[in-house]
């Protein structure tokens, strides 16, 4: 990944990358000037992408090295590269998405830490989820404090007892 870091800044993540998102807050101006030499030819958005070199119609553009799109048109470099600066690829079903296809390298194991979590049959790990509802009143809140300190899971299920 390249970070620019004074005046206006573009973040490349990958030497493949043909587009760069723009750093600065607010975005750019149209001759904001990167200290690489790149220009910008129009206004560019923060979080937005600039084309780092000039794309033909139909080129690919690369951003993480992965095409996301292909140029609609030419587009300069320095320009601010859109959706509609671009065609986009048709989105995959949910049926053609690719799961764990990547196998993790193996691990040298970890000396002197402890895991809260369980293994499971096929040597995979996780963890219980542990979903804490806090009282949905101010009456609950009142009774949580008083009445069910060990237990304040069950706060607002506790029987109110009435002292007239």
């Amino acid at each position: 990944m390249t970070i620019s870091n004074d005046g206006p800044r573009h973040i490349k993540m990958h030497e493949g990358d043909n587009v760069a998102i723009v750093a600065n807050d607010g975005g750019l101006s149209a001759g904001a000037v990167f200290a690489d030499g790149l220009t910008l030819l129009e206004a560019v958005p923060q979080g937005h992408k600039v084309a780092l070199c000039d794309l033909a119609a139909g080129d690919p553009v690369k951003r993480y090295n992965v095409v996301i799109g292909h140029a609609a048109r030419a587009i300069p470099k320095g320009s601010w590269v859109s959706e509609s600066t671009l065609t986009l690829p048709a989105a995959r079903t949910l049926e053609d998405l690719p799961i764990a296809t990547r196998i993790a390298p193996l691990a040298e194991p970890l000396e002197g830490y402890t895991f809260q979590g369980y293994r499971n049959a096929d040597g995979s790990v996780g963890t219980r989820n542990i979903l804490a509802s806090p009282p949905r009143c101010s009456a609950c809140r009142a009774w949580s404090t008083l009445r069910c300190a060990a237990s304040r899971m069950n706060c607002c299920r506790a029987t109110a007892t009435s002292t007239t």
